[in-house]
């Protein structure tokens, strides 16, 4: 992917660092870049290794709905 920053258009006023921030998530949760986002700085290459994990906890479901099922 390449990104045109264009980094001559920036407000100096505003900030004084230029590039991107990167926040990798699934679709269903909300992304909070300032917490979990990788900042890229123009004229760099930067190489980001994404892996995905698969959690299958029937255990925790299963208290999940206990504690659901248990309001009055």
């Amino acid at each position: 992917m390449t990104l045109n920053i264009n980094q001559n258009e920036y407000v100096t006023e505003t900030g004084d660092i230029a590039g991107a921030v990167v926040v990798i998530r699934p679709q269903n949760q909300m992304p909070f870049p300032e917490d979990d986002g990788i900042i890229v700085s123009p004229g760099h290459a930067t190489s980001i290794a994404v892996t995905q994990v698969n959690e299958n906890n029937q255990l925790s479901s299963h208290r999940n709905y206990e504690a659901l099922c248990t309001f009055k």
